[in-house]
């Protein structure tokens, strides 16, 4: 349970950062390091759910992005700017460094693990994205300027 909670802070911490590293003004830093808590959490808890690291990608991003969504009309905003730091626990960095890292061993069994894992998570978190964004995109929207 603990290392559950050490995942938790450090994807806090991360999106954090990344927030800081792209310059988020005051008012999106809060729910930028905020969704990547949650994003990881939901990561997490789909992965426990034993539904594999793909359908668990798919549904932590799609979370964001609802979530994105609704923060930035809350504070009229773009979605991005709370998104990708959101989005930033979940990238396959860990796999793809061993991707590499057993490809340059010439270990191509590992390599194909960690390939097929990376390209997973990294497919997982587009059709999350992307799946969400297109649902919007049907839904009709209010016209305020009338």
């Amino acid at each position: 349970m603990s290392d559950y909670i050490i995942q938790l802070i450090a994807a806090l911490v991360g999106s954090f950062g990344f927030s800081l590293f792209f310059n988020s003004s005051k008012k999106i830093l809060i729910p930028a390091t905020i969704g990547g808590l949650l994003g990881w959490g939901a990561y997490l808890l789909l992965d426990r759910c034993c539904v594999g690291v793909f359908l668990a990608s798919v549904g932590s991003a799609a979370f964001l992005q609802i979530y994105s969504e609704v923060f930035a009309r809350v504070l009229k905003s773009p979605t991005t700017v709370i998104l990708i730091p959101s989005l930033i626990p979940l990238v396959p960095g860990g796999s793809l460094y061993y991707t590499m890292y057993y490809a340059a061993l010439s270990d191509w069994s590992s390599f194909r693990f960690y390939c097929k894992e990376t390209v997973l998570v990294a497919f997982g978190i587009a059709v999350g994205t992307s799946f969400v964004s297109a649902i919007l995109l049907l839904l009709p929207r209010k016209n305020y300027n009338s």
